[in-house]
């Protein structure tokens, strides 16, 4: 199989670009005997991605693999294992992408950092092709939201409503991050039961109704795409403690990812990690070890499934 991968700066196949690489793949096709399959991907540079392995140009919705010479013209992207493939086949061919955020102040002993740190290595151990992003919340905290014209769709918003260009494409570096990657991995410690105001300055970044969100139509660009939480807490918080129902940190974030832009969330949740800490949770730290353990084993696991989908 020939993999072949077009770019295109403007969102959409140019004619030259995408026609000539077609043509190449299919001259190439008619010369092979037993014919060969090729898979032409095109990827665009614009935040206008729908689900994975697809995308957006002029008002239309094509997937980004097609088989050229295949009769039954297969969309599905071929199977993620770890194969040795030649460079110029899967360097840009196959490209599983992940946008890793962490948002914990503590850089060093954090507990959500070292959990999505092992995520992001046993995601790039399945294949060279498998790309992390990677965008420390704490040490580049986006900015707040600076007008409320930016929670809106640029067609959505009301006359006169201009808000500063240097936020607006602030905004779109943020989202074209995230459009572009087929899994996110968000470290989301507990704060004052809740979650870091990078965090949550991240979301309102990225929540944006008639872009990411339904408002207008239906359309969820970001639907089915798999989102995993990593959640830490200083106490317990699980069912049948006194403090049950005290997250108020990772509920916001299921709210916005899951259930407006439609992402399929998943939480890996750790508790008492002040245990070592603060006398007063001495008694946790047998119980603290034992959930650190399972999270680890979670997000290895979680990794590894979610990359060879």
């Amino acid at each position: 199989m020939l993999a072949v991968f077009q770019q295109s700066p403007h969102g959409s196949f140019d004619d030259l670009g995408y026609g000539t690489v077609t043509s190449f793949a299919a001259h190439l096709y008619r010369l092979e005997s037993p014919p060969t399959q090729f898979l032409v991907r095109t990827a665009p540079l614009s935040a206008q991605t729908r689900a994975p392995g697809e995308w957006v140009g002029n008002g239309l919705v094509r997937r980004r693999w097609r088989r050229v010479g295949d009769a039954s013209a297969v969309s599905t992207r071929p199977s993620r294992g770890r194969l040795p493939c030649p460079p110029l086949a899967c360097k840009g061919a196959l490209m599983p992408g992940l946008l890793h955020l962490d948002s914990s102040a503590d850089v060093g002993e954090s507990t959500t950092r070292a959990l999505t740190r092992t995520f992001a290595d046993t995601w790039r151990g399945l294949s060279a092709a498998h790309t992390v992003t990677y965008r420390d919340l704490h040490a580049d905290p986006p900015p707040h939201l600076s007008h409320p014209a930016l929670h809106w769709a640029p067609r959505l918003r009301r006359p006169g409503e201009f808000p500063d260009p240097a936020a607006a494409a602030a905004q779109d570096a943020l989202l074209a991050e995230l459009l572009a990657a087929d899994v996110l991995l968000v470290g989301a410690p507990m704060y004052n039961w809740s979650l870091p105001s990078t965090l949550k300055a991240w979301l309102d970044q990225v929540h944006v109704l008639g872009v990411t969100a339904p408002f207008d139509s239906a359309d969820r660009p970001l639907a089915g795409r798999p989102a995993v939480v990593v959640s830490a807490r200083g106490a317990t918080y699980g069912p049948g403690s006194p403090t049950e129902g005290w997250d108020h940190g990772v509920p916001p974030i299921e709210l916005v990812l899951g259930r407006s832009c439609g992402m399929t969330v998943t939480v890996v949740t750790t508790d008492g990690t002040l245990a070592s800490r603060v006398p007063a949770l001495a008694e946790l730290r047998d119980e603290a070890r034992g959930q650190l353990d399972a999270a680890k084993r979670s997000v290895v696991e979680l990794a590894a499934r979610l990359g060879l989908r």
